[in-house]
């Protein structure tokens, strides 16, 4: 090959030339990839592990799907700023956690005023609350956008990253099911590697019985899929996909005109047959004070009937609420 007698240019091209054919040289350390049995009985492995009850748990991927108009990102948007500022939602107290809010849909006076309904102004201190109003970064679904969102994630170390929604956030096409398998390679795998919950956010297709819009592979790789629906202020979040066996199949929200717009409803669901069930079946007279109950029977209700102390104090709070409106009505 002639280099117009630059030999030092022909010495460069050679040596490239050279180094593309060796073989590129893979790690062969094996270290802590294989499960250490000894290690493992002797972990401490939670019965129940929510990031917030009952809709995502720790580490977890968990989708929500709707059509559009249903309220699933005025449900993330209660989630992310009520976990950022530890307010009491859905009757649990929480500690402040740092959330990563991707939104690809939302201007900042919509933000504004939702935040403001919510109960939110200029004094709350929403520093955990890591908000991107139509992030000008790369795709989802590329190295380049995945790096750039982990990156972000780790800054601010978040705990919680959502994304609303994902057909915005990616490049190729929603039916195309590698767009969903590279988005699970280059971003999702990666934040669950780092002990991050994602929520994604989707749209449901035309006919809601197939889940949310586009390819099936969707449902693929995540640990939890919720299927939302929503008649007049009642919401239901159906679970079409789960890892464990304590999370809800049904699980029922009032939606309110006030600052505490979701409230979980307990009435016919399973919490309300389990607890039920755990008064019938110990034989615990129902007229039992709910501390004398807790303080007797506390670890069975949690182990036996998968009922956390929140959970048993709000189902009693419901059936005082029950008695009260019947006596109203007879008298």
């Amino acid at each position: 090959m002639s280099h117009n007698g630059d030999r030092s240019a022909f010495a460069k091209h050679l040596l490239q030339q050279t180094e593309s054919l060796l073989p590129v040289e893979q790690s062969t350390s094996t270290d802590n990839i294989l499960i250490n049995w000894q290690d493992f009985w002797t972990k401490d492995f939670p019965a129940e592990d929510w990031l917030i009850k009952p809709i995502i748990p720790r580490n977890q991927l968990v989708v929500i799907f709707a059509p559009g108009g249903t309220g699933k990102s005025l449900l993330a948007l209660y989630i992310a700023a009520g976990l950022a500022t530890g307010r009491n939602i859905f009757g649990d107290d929480t500690e402040p956690i740092s959330v990563l809010y991707m939104d690809y849909e939302m201007q900042q006076a919509q933000l504004y005023e939702r935040l403001t309904a919510m109960g939110y102004s200029n004094k709350t201190d929403l520093s955990l609350l890591h908000y991107a109003s139509l992030p000008p970064i790369g795709s989802l679904d590329k190295p380049e956008g995945a790096k750039e969102i982990c990156d972000l994630a780790r800054q601010c170390q978040a705990e919680l990253v959502i994304i609303d929604t994902f057909s915005r956030a990616v490049e190729g096409a929603e039916n195309d099911a590698d767009t969903v398998r590279n988005f699970y390679r280059w971003t999702a795998i990666n934040l669950k590697a780092e002990h991050r919950s994602l929520l994604r956010i989707d749209h449901a297709g035309k006919d809601l019985k197939k889940g949310a819009r586009g390819t099936s592979a969707k449902n693929d790789d995540v640990d939890l899929v919720w299927q939302m629906t929503r008649t007049g202020n009642s919401m239901t979040l159906q679970s079409l996909k789960k890892r464990h066996t304590w999370i809800e199949e049904k699980v029922l929200f009032q939606i309110n005109d006030t600052t505490d717009m979701f409230t979980s409803s307990t009435k016919g669901t399973d919490i309300d047959n389990r607890c039920r069930a755990f008064h019938a079946i110990h034989k615990v007279p129902i007229e039992m004070p709910g501390s004398k109950v807790l303080e007797k029977y506390g670890k069975t209700l949690k182990e036996e009937f998968r009922i956390s102390v929140n959970a048993y104090q709000n189902w009693r709070a419901d059936l005082k609420k029950q008695e009260a409106q019947i006596l109203n009505e007879t008298f």
